[in-house]
Order: structure tokens, then sequence, then C-alpha cells
């Protein structure tokens, strides 16, 4: 069906009956998130990949990452810039 879904499992805190169903670019972005990397290398990969600019992902990466660390599908280590 072309769908990418999230679900959290053995994350501390996380509720494995709950899931995410994932666009394009967030899984994208997800994809990304299988080795630690730096906010900058995500925006960056981001608007190579697809047509947009710093200006209009950086917001909307920044609310897709406090979602998923929200939802125990992801911790943030570091500066997160």
């Amino acid at each position: 069906m072309d769908e990418y879904l999230v679900i959290p499992v053995g994350a501390p805190g996380a509720d494995d009956s709950k899931m995410a169903v994932l666009s394009p670019v967030a899984e994208f972005i997800w994809s990304l998130l299988e080795v630690p990397r730096s906010f900058g290398e995500i925006l960056s990969a981001v608007t190579d990949e697809f047509e947009v600019t710093a200006e209009v992902a950086e917001p909307d990466i920044r609310d897709f990452l406090r979602e998923l660390e929200e939802h125990h599908f992801l911790t943030m280590e570091g500066e997160q810039s």
C-alpha cells in the first residue's frame, strides 16, 4: 500500500499500541535517523532531496522531530540545532 508505519517497540515510556503513518518526506527523515545525525544534516538532506528551501523545511522538520520525541518514537540527544 506504499504506507510507512512507525511503531515504538521496547522504548522506555513507549505505548506499543500507538503507531504513526508517515508521509514520503517523513519516511525519508525517519530513514536518516537510522544513525545519529545533527539537525543541520537532516535539514540539508531534505532540501537536497526535495524541492524545498531551508526556510520552509526547518519548522516542519522541527515539528516532526518534536512530535516523534513526544510520542516516544525518538530520543534526541545533545544540541538540537
